[in-house]
């Protein structure tokens, strides 16, 4: 017969449920943290955490487990990696209470938070084309036209946080091109445009000249490819068969007036880029038809000459005046 005095009746194990599911699946990025959360209806029920069938261990292959008082639940991924992809569970001990979601990882899509500025510069220059990522590791590609852009010597690919930078240290007219940076996700562009290094090895003159004189006015440039651009207090010059430009090749251009008249005065300037060279041309009144006033009756012997003084009127290459011989 059964001692009812010697039986111990023992408390059922509570019985705890989960009040917040898992999400059916998370999406994370390589690299970076991802957190799966579910809650179950007390911070005293213990859970395991299992990646297909196998325990998770706190701390061991970048995973972080944590648990509250209110009975959230944290699976906490530090850095995903791909391995770190597939299907997740969360089960209450001692229970078949359980929770699944499948996690997803992939790249960061990295975006550009300051684009490529367009650069002009002039040959052996240095130069920096600078972007800025969102996030400190993106990755990214540079381009010329399209085409690859290797380091070497006299060209850099920096990374400086953010800052992604291209360096020409001694950049060269061959460089110039739309340069491009591109992410997993985003591209920015600008055009690099180089200028020949160039100079007026020959600059212009103040000339003085007189009228119908031919004028010559000429300069030489370090870029032998460079053009020229000519104004006349101002205004571009008009070219016709008294007034020429010549490109004479090996840098040397030359504005030539044929006969030069008292309107081709002032400034001229020849302008070849962003280099300019000017002078001054004063063309002075040139020699004009004599001109003899007599006043008067003129007498004289008829066995000498009658001589009478003649004067020019303007400047003029020969002398002041001249002698008429009256016989």
């Amino acid at each position: 017969m059964l001692d009812v005095n010697s039986v111990n009746i023992l408390e059922p194990d509570p019985s705890y449920t989960f009040i917040r599911q898992l999400n059916k699946k998370y999406e994370g990025y390589f690299n970076r943290e991802i957190e799966l959360e579910c809650t179950v209806s007390s911070g005293r029920a213990m859970v395991t955490w299992y990646k297909g069938d196998k325990v998770i261990e706190d701390g061991k292959n970048d995973y972080e487990i944590n648990k509250d008082l209110t009975g959230n639940c944290r699976l906490t991924i530090k850095k995903a990696k791909a391995s770190h992809a597939g299907e997740y569970t969360c089960k209450i001990d001692k229970q078949e209470a359980r929770t699944k979601t499948t996690v997803k990882v992939s790249e960061y899509p990295f975006k550009f938070t300051k684009a490529l500025m367009s650069v002009h510069a002039t040959e052996k220059d240095y130069v920096c084309m600078e972007c800025e990522l969102d996030e400190e590791d993106g990755e990214v590609k540079w381009f010329r036209d399209g085409e690859p852009l290797s380091p070497d010597k006299r060209i850099q690919v920096l990374k400086e946080g953010k800052k992604r930078k291209l360096i020409f240290k001694d950049v060269k007219v061959s460089d110039q091109g739309m340069i491009s940076c591109t992410t997993n996700a985003d591209e920015t562009k600008g055009e690099l445009v180089v200028e020949y290094q160039n100079r007026f090895n020959k600059k212009l003159k103040d000339t003085n000249a007189i009228e119908r004189d031919r004028v010559v006015l000429e300069v030489e440039l370090q870029d032998q490819t460079a053009e020229t651009e000519w104004t006349l207090n101002g205004k571009p010059i008009e070219t016709s068969d008294r007034v020429e430009i010549k490109n004479l090749g090996g840098g040397r251009h030359q504005l030539v007036f044929n006969k030069a008249e008292l309107t081709d005065s002032g400034e001229v300037v020849c302008t070849s880029g962003r280099l300019t060279s000017a002078c001054k041309l004063s063309v002075a009144q040139g020699e004009s038809m004599p001109k003899i006033n007599f006043e008067g009756d003129v007498e004289g012997p008829v066995t000498k000459p009658l001589i009478f003084h003649v004067p020019y009127q303007g400047k003029g290459r020969s002398c002041p005046g001249f002698d008429l011989s009256l016989f």
